[in-house]
């Protein structure tokens, strides 16, 4: 068995007849009732004693989070786990805990709490909530969405603790509300990402339309009405362009001839880097109707 001490940090020195009066000492209690120089005693002082607990032989000091509220004064309770790691040796820290659903993305908490596990030497127990109803009429967050919010964003977070770095895979997320992502080319023409010029044909003429700026065939010296006849010696026509520069990696210099006014130029031209495909969200047609009712929910949600 392990004995831990565990702080809420109340507003010790709130005027319980003012608090009594105002109903309630959650969400709405004004903030006249805070004095800033006896919190800074009391935050002083509950620090102590969560210090002082590793010198009794407590196995674990443990904070929590609470927001707006004089029942505790820690909003955010990696800052106190922050200062108790260093100012304790021993002693293991526990968060009990971070309130997932309340913040926008879940890898600010796997950092957050990563440092302070590496600051205290591999001390911290890292606790997960979903918080109570008050904490949601404070940040204006639908509750509706809390446990889903909390498993997603506990998955993640143990996920970026114990595996490799890899490209998100969004699928399975995406399916739950009947929409899928999917990669495009950012480009649809090789001659156009790879040369930086549109063409055009007529009679088996490949005529450059468009140059680029700043591109490879405009810093080779291409200029639009330039009729191309070859790549590296191969005949080049409007129907074989692309199959001839798909065999080159971005990057490679080829040589191309092309007439200019009726006299053949040949141009040296290092082939540009292909841009990164885009990704398109998509809905799925196919959707069941549960997914689309989640669908229907969370943009519901985001409009509001």
């Amino acid at each position: 068995m392990q004995i831990v001490l565990f702080h809420l940090m109340p507003y010790a020195d709130l005027d319980l007849e003012a608090g009594r009066r105002n109903g309630t000492v959650w969400v709405k209690l004004p903030n006249r009732h805070f004095d800033p120089e006896k919190g800074h005693r009391l935050y002083n002082r509950f620090l102590d004693e969560l210090e002082y607990g590793e010198k009794l032989g407590f196995d674990v000091i443990a904070v929590n989070e609470h927001h707006q509220t004089a029942y505790g004064l820690m909003p955010s309770p990696i800052v106190t786990a922050s200062a108790l790691a260093r100012r304790t040796s021993k002693v293991r820290i526990a968060i009990l805990g971070s309130a997932l659903p309340l913040r926008s993305h879940p890898l600010t908490i796997a950092e957050e709490h990563a440092m302070i596990d590496v600051i205290s030497g591999g001390r911290l127990i890292s606790g997960f909530v979903r918080g109570i109803g008050a904490e949601y009429h404070t940040f204006g967050v639908n509750p509706t969405f809390s446990h889903d919010r909390f498993h997603e964003a506990h998955d993640l977070i143990v996920r970026a603790w114990t595996e490799d770095t890899r490209d998100p895979d969004f699928a399975p997320l995406l399916a739950q509300v009947g929409l899928r992502l999917e990669r495009r080319a950012a480009l649809d023409s090789p001659h156009f990402a790879l040369l930086g010029l549109k063409v055009q044909g007529a009679s088996g003429e490949c005529r450059i339309t468009q140059v680029f700026d700043h591109g490879p065939a405009q810093q080779a010296g291409l200029a639009a009405g330039d009729v191309l006849v070859a790549v590296d010696d191969l005949r080049a026509t409007p129907a074989r362009l692309d199959a001839l520069l798909a065999r080159y990696q971005p990057g490679h210099a080829v040589q191309i001839l092309a007439f200019r006014r009726e006299e053949l130029h040949r141009f040296d031209v290092r082939l540009a880097q292909l841009p990164p495909p885009r990704f398109v969200l998509e809905v799925d047609a196919g959707a069941g109707a549960e997914a689309r009712r989640r669908r229907a929910a969370w943009c519901g949600a985001r409009r509001s």
